[in-house]
């Protein structure tokens, strides 16, 4: 009976853990249910949200769509309507205040404001940092001319260079009608060359002076050393004839030699007499000295007188100096004037329509290429006037490579957002390309000696501004400083984008006087022969 009621009891046992198994695998099985579906919402609640995303999207561009169409069809019913329903109710009639009302409240709705960049077109809104002064509903030339005379956030950047190029034109009429060698004080030059010429012939004269009272004074102590010499000697002399003097004495008295004796006694006379000669002896009267004297002086004339030679010859080169050409200075002007024209025509029609912006865009930047290499002209050819083949070389290589920056500039795909860091990186190699012919410059005149006096030195600091004014205004207008610290506060004056206008019109200033110095100073210094 006992071992049935442990049998039993050990079944139930076991049946109550099986249970207890088959509850906890059910458990587990909701719960692998319960996340399957809670996945499953998930998903579904992110493809509803995507979804919902993209009609959003859709919508938008369809409203966007749908007010340019209507803004569109607006302005051509408006251009189309007669002026006169727009005008002020006559007070006659009932059907001519209603028509005249509602041309009114269209005409108010198409009339053209300065406005929030909200109410702008999208693509004229560059600068996030920039909220109000933008041109809303000039739909027209006629508008848009007239919005020269208005105040908005482009009037300094138009105006800045339509100043600008006009300055550049008045240049160009200077130096084509007033700007003449005549203009420079050739009696002036003459007296500076001589006055140069002069500074290097005196150290060489003072160095002939130099070296002619060397000689005197070298041939002055060698003739006290001989002097000194041959007192020596005649002292010695005297001794030896006075001991040979002794002797005879002593051997006449033992011979007779009163012949020979008397004869000894003249020979130290005659020796005495002429070593007394000596000291007297004057070398600068001697042929020797002054046929050498003679042939340093020939020397030293026939040196002064070449070198005053070639400072005549300098002196007739400047009857020649107004053949110098000036081209390469109007290269610069001319490249100045298209890319100031450029930019003041884009900043002026940009809110037109979208594809005159598109069209002015390219063009504004075509005449930043245009401006880089028209700027490298004069510096180069005035610099290796001297060697042709180099400047040509040189000129050559810049116009090729803003000729291929121009054209790749009027492309649309090179504006947009893709190509970004490709057109940046295609100007700084135009930059590049500028600066190599200058570099070369700078090394040739500093450790090669060619006889050619030319010097960029006394332009390099307008040179250095130039550089300053471009990059400082090109790293302001990058950094959208200062309207970035203080949105809203810079729209009509002050924003990075004028301030880069500006440092622009500095730039080419500084070119332009630097330029001239080139000119001058290749005017001063022509080829050696």
């Amino acid at each position: 009976m006992s071992k049935v009621t442990k049998k039993n009891g050990k079944n139930v046992h076991e049946k109550e853990q099986e249970q207890q198994k088959d509850n906890i695998g059910q458990l587990n099985l909701d719960y692998d249910n319960n996340q399957s579906e809670q996945n499953d919402v998930f998903n579904d609640l992110q493809e509803a949200n995507e979804f919902l995303i993209q009609n959003e999207i859709k919508r938008r561009n369809i409203e966007q769509n749908q007010n340019e169409e209507k803004s569109t069809l607006t302005s051509k019913l408006l251009s189309k309507l007669p002026s006169k329903k727009f005008g002020k109710n006559s007070g006659k009639e009932n059907d001519s205040d209603c028509s005249s009302s509602k041309g009114s409240s269209i005409s108010e709705k198409l009339q053209e404001f300065i406005g929030h960049m909200k109410s702008a077109p999208k693509f004229i809104v560059d600068n996030e940092y920039i909220f109000r002064g933008y041109r809303v509903n000039y739909n027209s030339i006629k508008k848009v001319l007239k919005s020269l005379f208005h105040i908005h956030n482009e009037s300094v950047n138009v105006w800045s260079h339509i100043l600008g190029a006009l300055c550049v034109v008045m240049l160009i009429c200077y130096i084509l009608f007033k700007y003449h060698l005549i203009d420079i004080d050739v009696e002036g030059l003459k007296n500076k060359m001589a006055l140069n010429y002069h500074e290097k012939i005196d150290p060489i004269y003072q160095q002939f002076q130099d070296f002619d009272t060397n000689f005197n004074e070298y041939i002055q102590e060698y003739q006290v050393k001989i002097q000194e010499n041959y007192q020596t000697q005649l002292q010695s002399i005297h001794k030896q004839f006075d001991l040979y003097f002794k002797e005879l004495q002593n051997f006449k008295k033992n011979n007779n030699l009163e012949k020979l004796q008397n004869s000894l006694i003249k020979m130290p006379q005659n020796i005495k007499n002429y070593l007394d000669h000596l000291e007297g002896y004057d070398l600068k009267e001697q042929p020797i000295y002054l046929e050498l004297k003679k042939s340093l002086t020939a020397f030293n004339q026939e040196y002064m007188e070449s070198l005053v030679n070639i400072a005549s010859n300098q002196n007739d080169k400047l009857l020649v100096l107004q053949e110098l050409p000036l081209w390469p200075i109007y290269i610069f002007l001319l490249s100045a004037f298209l890319c100031l024209l450029f930019s003041a025509t884009f900043h002026l029609f940009l809110v037109y329509k979208e594809q005159y912006y598109k069209y002015f865009l390219r063009l504004d930047y075509a005449g930043v290429s245009l401006l880089i290499a028209g700027s490298t002209f004069p510096p180069i050819y005035y610099g290796f006037f001297c060697e042709k083949e180099k400047a040509i070389f040189y000129i050559t290589m810049n116009a090729v490579a803003s000729g291929i920056v121009f054209i790749v500039s009027l492309q649309d795909f090179i504006h947009t957002q893709k190509y970004w860091t490709l057109k940046s990186l295609m100007y700084a190699s135009l930059g590049i390309f500028a600066a190599l012919p200058l570099l070369h410059l700078g090394i040739h005149e500093s450790f090669y000696s060619s006889g050619d006096l030319y010097s960029t030195m006394p332009s390099l600091i307008y040179y250095l501004l130039m550089g300053f004014c471009y990059l400082g205004g090109l790293f302001v207008y990058a950094s959208r400083c200062p309207e970035r610290y203080r949105p809203g506060q810079f729209d009509i004056c002050g924003a990075s984008h004028q301030i880069w206008h500006v440092s622009i019109i500095f730039a080419i200033i500084f070119t332009y006087f630097a330029v001239t110095i080139n000119f001058h100073t290749r005017a001063y210094n022509l080829c050696p022969e």
